[in-house]
């Protein structure tokens, strides 16, 4: 088996060889016209479509599919505008291809049915020049070789019709065949002989293949109708099939040089009207998340966009301006809370300071028989105010500064052990500690650990009086490690509850109300979370779920 090209009557061939039979008694041949640049071209545009069509019908079944799953389907800016300039270039431009097509194909209709009227004119006079001695009843004879002669030199095939049957054709090998009816069409017979046209053209077929004939009359010398002239393009269809094609190359061509420009230029373009959007949108998200400095960032374009930068911009400076000023009202609104809270809760160990004080001093000028005890009972008192001043002035420090962090891994079993032993040799209070075995080791500055762990154990040891039984658990969790805190004090109300966690809230008389305020920031900072579960009567429970990091659980 072999391809070759091959030169036949001055028209290239590609031609295939193949062995006839397996004991290889023959070769068989089949030459195809070798085609040129334009039908080339024609072929690989089709093949392109055709991938083309390929693709968008995945594309769209990719988007119902994902359209069927989430029922949502986001398209950027960018991509409707895209879509938008391609779906307004693809629609005119498929428009104008049809039109063209169309248009192309009446044209070379127009052209055939010329040509063909100038074809039966002449093959009718060279017929009615053999039948001027005949009338319109008499039989028509034309000799075989005179029809070939006619033929010839119309350089075409022709029929001859005598009433509504064939009388003469130089292709009668079709006739005896069966591949055409011997019978004059209808539509012709009632055009040409019954409605006196002159020349008639009609599309014919032979199962799918289409093909054009024309009709006219052949008249005798008195003006009578003596037969029809047809001439078929059935032996010339391939060439008008070629000429089409030919034309339909060009078209294409250039049609699809359009468009394969368009789908150059028309994303870089999309991309281009985009931008400005796209980063204004960029910018609006940071704007979003507090970040007001983006004025060197704007994107610059002209028109509405351009309008709509500069409108966003003065936006920005605006917020900026409010903001800054809102913050510089709202510090200076928290300070004079802060100031008036501190100066509320200083002013309440200083008044039993100052009575005690007032008090030793009439003692002494009286000369009080008990001066000493008087003295003792005083000094006890200022002493003990002193602390709660202490503790104030602690707990407004540890929660107004931010503290340098030393974050390492730290056992919180033991950290939990630590805060307990400080309460255990103080107070009338037991403490069960539970923790579990192998716990993970958290991430946290250890002595900022210990302070929240103190401030939970301080305020459970303040609800049962000093005297009752307080259980803590340390377990793992899902997240890494918890901590339960459990007293059995009185319990907090639900009301009461949902403000714990506020600064400056306190249900004792002493201490700025700072301690859960600190331990939710404490924890917080370490990823953590803390809920309190409380029941009036049977006492309350404080949980920590603390993580700790990847690869350590």
């Amino acid at each position: 088996m072999m391809w070759k090209e091959e030169e036949i009557g001055g028209v290239s061939y590609e031609t295939f060889y193949a062995v006839r039979g397996e004991g290889g008694r023959g070769t068989i041949g089949l030459s195809l016209e070798r085609l040129g640049p334009l039908l080339r071209l024609v072929g690989l545009v089709k093949v392109g479509a055709v991938y083309v069509l390929l693709l968008l019908l995945w594309g769209t079944a990719v988007l119902f599919r994902a359209w069927m799953k989430e029922r949502r389907w986001r398209f950027s800016f960018r991509d409707r505008l895209l879509g938008t300039m391609l779906l307004a270039v693809l629609l005119p431009l498929a428009v104008l291809l049809v039109y063209s097509q169309l248009d192309v194909r009446d044209r070379m209709m127009e052209s055939m049915a010329l040509r063909l009227e100038d074809q039966t004119a002449g093959i009718a006079q060279d017929i009615a020049g053999i039948g001027e001695h005949a009338d319109a009843s008499s039989e028509l004879e034309v000799r075989p070789d005179r029809v070939e002669l006619i033929a010839s030199n119309a350089g075409t095939d022709f029929n001859l019709f005598v009433g509504n049957m064939l009388r003469i054709s130089s292709r009668p090998e079709l006739y005896t065949a069966g591949l055409l009816d011997s019978r004059i069409s209808g539509s012709a017979y009632a055009e040409v002989v019954l409605g006196g046209r002159w020349f008639h053209v009609e599309t014919e077929h032979i199962g799918l293949f289409r093909y054009a004939v024309g009709y006219r009359p052949v008249l005798d010398a008195a003006g009578g109708i003596i037969g029809v002239v047809s001439v078929p393009t059935l032996f010339r269809q391939d060439e008008l099939e070629r000429k089409l094609v030919e034309r339909h190359a060009v078209l294409f061509g250039v049609y699809a040089a359009v468009l394969l420009a368009m789908l150059v230029i028309m994303p870089v373009l999309a991309h281009r009207f985009a931008s400005p959007v796209l980063q204004l949108t960029a910018i609006a998200r940071d704007v979003g998340k507090g970040d007001l400095h983006i004025s060197q960032r704007l994107p610059r374009a002209d028109g509405e966009i351009g309008e709509l930068v500069q409108s966003f911009d003065t936006m920005t400076r605006e917020l900026e301006r409010n903001r800054d000023t809102l913050v510089k009202v709202e510090r200076e609104l928290a300070w004079k809370e802060m100031a008036r809270q501190v100066a509320h809760e200083i002013k309440n160990p200083l008044t039993p300071m100052k009575l005690s004080i007032q008090h030793l001093r009439r003692a002494y000028l009286d000369g009080a028989q008990n001066f000493g005890e008087i003295l003792e009972q005083v000094t006890q008192t200022v002493i003990g105010q002193i602390e709660a001043l202490s503790r104030i002035a602690s707990e407004f420090s540890a929660f107004a500064r931010m503290p340098r962090r030393t974050l390492a891994p730290c056992p919180p079993g033991e950290v939990v052990a630590e805060a307990v032993q400080l309460f255990s040799q103080d107070f009338r209070v037991e403490f069960n500690l539970s923790a579990a075995p192998d716990l993970p080791e958290i991430m946290a500055d250890r002595e900022e650990f210990r302070r929240a762990c103190i401030n939970i154990l301080r305020n459970g040891v303040q609800a049962m009086g000093e005297n009752g039984r307080m259980e803590i658990t340390v377990s793992r969790s899902a997240q890494g490690v918890r901590i339960a805190f459990r007293d059995f004090g009185h319990g907090i109300p639900d009301d009461v509850k949902e403000k714990l966690f506020q600064p400056n809230f306190s249900t004792k008389t002493d201490g700025m109300g700072l301690g859960l305020a600190i331990v939710k920031k404490t924890v917080t900072d370490m990823g953590g979370t803390v809920s309190i579960e409380s029941t009036v009567g049977e006492g309350t429970t404080v949980t920590l779920d603390i993580p700790v990091e990847q690869g350590q659980a």
